[in-house]
């Protein structure tokens, strides 16, 4: 940040304001989780990556969960 004295006082000014701090954090994790999801489904669990987003895979695992097993 940078200071700029004013009648003996020093004000801070933000390089970047909050709210774009907040919403590139946002964006980031969205993002983040979603790589983390092709590399976890595609890499260590063999199948393809863009399958991650396939409706039918979510049904299976919240099946799998629900089922105990």
């Amino acid at each position: 940040m940078s200071e700029v004295e004013q009648q003996g006082k020093k004000i801070k000014i933000a390089l970047i304001p909050v709210p774009l701090k907040i919403l590139a954090f946002i964006v980031s994790f969205i993002l983040l989780v979603i790589a983390g999801l092709m590399i976890g489904y595609g890499v260590l669990g063999d199948g393809k990556a863009t399958e991650v987003f396939n409706s039918s895979t979510w049904s299976h695992i919240m099946e799998y969960f629900q089922s105990g097993k």
